[in-house]
């Protein structure tokens, strides 16, 4: 497939995907009960189609790109929090 035929894919993906924006796309409940912990987790069918969307792209990245957002990401949470 060609890189601009890839992005209009992608493109299309995603905005079939912009009616879930602002939905809950995933619910995690734990409790202990009598020295034992219950995690019990849920997430709709579209969010997965999400997260193998998000993988994708990723991985058609630079890796050199991967990691200066990681770092930007890393600096702006320090700045913020410190």
């Amino acid at each position: 497939m060609s890189p601009a035929k890839s992005v209009r894919d992608y493109e299309s993906r995603l905005r079939e995907m912009r009616i879930f924006e602002g939905v809950t796309c995933s619910l995690d409940l734990a409790f202990d009960h009598h020295s034992r912990l219950y995690v019990f987790e849920v997430q709709p069918d579209w969010y997965e189609d999400f997260l193998g969307v998000e993988d994708e792209i990723v991985s058609r990245m630079p890796m050199k790109k991967i990691r200066t957002r990681a770092t930007r990401s890393t600096a702006t949470s320090r700045r913020t929090s410190g």
